[in-house]
């Protein structure tokens, strides 16, 4: 058995026993077997040593995890607090299938502790480099560790520096951290190792590409502007108030120290039904239990059910996650949100608009701090374009101003069809806006101007296209709304219908907008009349419009709309962008060409390397191809299939530069 063996150094006093009284206990079975037919002495002797020496053994087997658990338990935020919460094993025994499926739910490990059960990256002796910085990755018997640059030393230095680079500090002292806690179990996972100001948890500088199986740089994971330098994240000020149920981060003001608590590790029921206290001990009486069965009409006070309140006040249940908010002051930092679910959020917090910033308290503070605050979250006619803050957009949408919708209209925490999303089951069709708009039922094609059962006439991918980011993907925007030609011409918005058709032009939809819905025209440059509006995003935009640009020439509808022969040549000049998330995006949707599904590239090589790879995706495109009928000046292509190499480098040349930072 692999865990007897033991080198030198851990062969201690309780080891020596257990081996003295194992060779004693075998040696007369051994060696006089015979003998042990007439003495009863011998046997029994035997016998009391060789169950002493498995006592011992099992001893030392479950002491050291044991000892290791609980050392570290002193060193992470803490589940249990006074307030009532009581943790979702109470509910688990009166609502077995809302358990189960909130257990099988992504929300239950938005944050874990760390665990072999947890731990999905692989830390079995692995070094890493990060802009110098040397890493050493161990799991020592599923204790995970990290020798590192001592990250404790590394914070106080940034409250005395504005440069935080640590490539300039030559005599950066090493530690070895212990992981605590574990963020994310589905595209990516991110790990916290123990500080020591209280039970501060600080973010190691990688993340782990579930899909990809790999470590990457915490930066390339991410939309951020690569000049800036790395980053320093506490999880008990960034990450605390959304990643777990009843966040009290428990930060000293004065002295800084950190004593994190919470109800329970990751989103359970008491984020979204409040505290459980009152409801266990009402039904705990036998009589107050089976009387609930009769009274189905009523609600049951001791606890909040969001599917019986008003739209408005059930959506802020998620908004208090989902939502870009200010808090009205800075005592959560200390004692913790007061909000309960069924409360009015607004009344501690308020979301933050561009269209109406003088309504946030504390935003015009913020905008001092960060000029490109509302540039990094917003687009430029207010949609807000990072995922994880679809509240925002919601409450913008005409759907929520004048209607009834809510996150509980299409979302469900408990009747699911896909995890990956939470969508109710028939939600993914027309089913979800025909709630409101049966009108729109028998008469689709009417309305959409595409075949019924194409992806054209799915409701959602005109009105609530991928334009937020976040997680390596491209996201739905939930600020539903119809394709707006002004936001692109004059203010850069990707809309849904060159988001799926890639090949056309902002003049090709004008047209299309005006002719079927009466939408008046705006001015367009020349380049906006003549080049896709696609390639215009991919190839001149920024970097946010690069990044979901780049996942729509992977996104199957557009594809089918627009053909995959010609994207090829354009994806590949992304494949040395400056974002490593951009260069991620390139490659995944440059797979999807024929004869690409198996190329090679890795987005972390040198900039001289992904030059290289840019001229093999060409050379390989040229050899392969087959002359499209999209071919045309419209994708900067000749009839022939040359590409117009001049144009495509003009676009590149006047690329827009401006920083762009997405913090997830």
């Amino acid at each position: 058995m692999a865990f007897i063996l033991m080198s030198p150094e851990s062969m201690n006093e309780e080891w020596l026993f257990f081996t003295a009284c194992l060779l004693l206990g075998f040696h007369p079975l051994v060696t006089h077997p015979r003998q042990l037919r007439t003495s009863g002495w011998t046997l029994l002797l035997s016998t009391a040593l060789l169950a002493l020496g498995s006592y011992y053994l099992w001893n030392l087997i479950t002491k050291t995890p044991f000892e290791a658990r609980k050392a570290m338990l002193k060193e992470i935020p803490r589940e249990g607090r006074s307030e009532g919460y009581v943790t979702s094993s109470e509910c688990r025994s009166c609502h077995p299938d809302q358990y189960h499926s909130w257990h099988q739910s992504y929300h239950r490990t938005m944050t874990q502790f760390a665990s072999r059960q947890t731990v999905l990256g692989d830390f079995e002796n692995v070094e890493l480099n990060h802009r110098g910085e040397q890493f050493h990755l161990t799991n020592e018997k599923d204790q995970f560790w990290i020798d590192m640059p001592d990250a404790d030393w590394k914070s106080n230095v940034s409250k005395q520096r504005s440069d935080r680079d640590w490539t300039k500090l030559k005599k950066t002292p090493r530690s070895k951290k212990r992981i605590g806690l574990v963020t994310g179990s589905h595209r990516l996972q991110k790990y916290w190792v123990t500080g020591e100001n209280g039970n501060m948890q600080f973010d190691f500088p990688f993340t782990w590409l579930i899909f990809e199986n790999r470590w990457v740089p915490r930066e390339d994971s991410i939309l951020r502007d690569p000049d800036l330098p790395p980053l320093i994240q506490v999880w008990n000020v960034n990450c605390i108030k959304c990643h777990v149920t009843g966040p009290l981060p428990g930060r000293n003001p004065e002295s800084h120290h950190i004593d994190s608590r919470m109800g329970e590790v990751g989103i359970s029921c008491e984020a979204c039904h409040g505290t459980g206290e009152e409801h266990i001990r009402k039904h705990r009486n036998p009589f107050s239990r089976y009387l609930s069965h009769l009274e189905n009409d009523q609600v049951d006070a001791s606890i909040y059910n969001p599917s019986h309140a008003d739209n408005r006040t059930a959506s802020q249940v998620c908004a208090q996650c989902h939502g870009m908010k200010i808090s009205h002051d800075t005592r959560w930092e200390m004692e913790g949100f007061d909000y309960r679910p069924g409360d009015d959020l607004e009344t501690l917090m308020a979301f933050v608009l561009p269209s109406d910033p003088d309504r946030v308290p504390g935003l015009k503070d913020e905008l001092e701090k960060d000029p490109d605050f509302m540039h990094n979250w917003f687009w430029k006619d207010g949609m807000i374009r990072i995922s994880g803050r679809e509240f925002n957009g919601m409450i913008m949408s005409q759907c929520y101003k004048k209607g009834e919708i809510s996150c509980l209209s299409c979302h469900s925490m408990h009747e699911y069809e896909d995890r990956d999303d939470q969508l109710k089951p028939t939600m993914r069709n027309n089913d979800a806006c025909f709630q409101c708009h049966q009108d729109y039922r028998d008469s689709l094609d009417t309305h959409t101007h595409h075949l019924p059962n194409s992806s054209g006439s799915l409701c959602y991918n005109c009105h609530m296209p991928h334009t937020s980011y976040a997680l390596l993907s491209a996201i739905r925007s939930h600020q539903i709304t119809s394709p707006n030609l002004e936001s692109s011409v004059l203010k850069g918005v990707p809309n849904a219908c060159n988001l799926c058709h890639l090949d056309k032009t902002l003049a090709w939809t004008q047209g299309q907008m005006a002719e079927r819905y009466g939408a008046h025209k705006v001015r367009l440059s020349r380049e906006q009349q003549s080049i896709s509006a696609a390639l215009l995003w991919l190839l001149k935009g920024h970097a946010a419009q690069r990044v979901i640009t780049a996942w729509h020439f992977g996104w199957k509808p557009a594809l089918e709309a627009s053909g995959n022969q010609w994207q090829a040549p354009f994806l590949a000049q992304l494949l040395n962008d400056s974002y490593g998330v951009v260069r991620y995006m390139a490659w995944k949707s440059l797979k999807n060409n024929p004869g690409f599904s198996d190329f090679q590239y890795d987005f972390l090589d040198p900039s001289d390397k992904l030059k290289i790879k840019i001229e093999l995706a060409l050379k390989h495109w040229e050899k392969d191809q087959n002359i499209s009928i999209h071919a045309g000046p419209e994708v900067l292509m000749d009839p022939d299939g040359t590409i117009m190499k001049q144009q495509m480098k003009h676009l590149l040349d006047t690329q827009d530069q401006r920083p762009v930072s997405i913090t997830e």
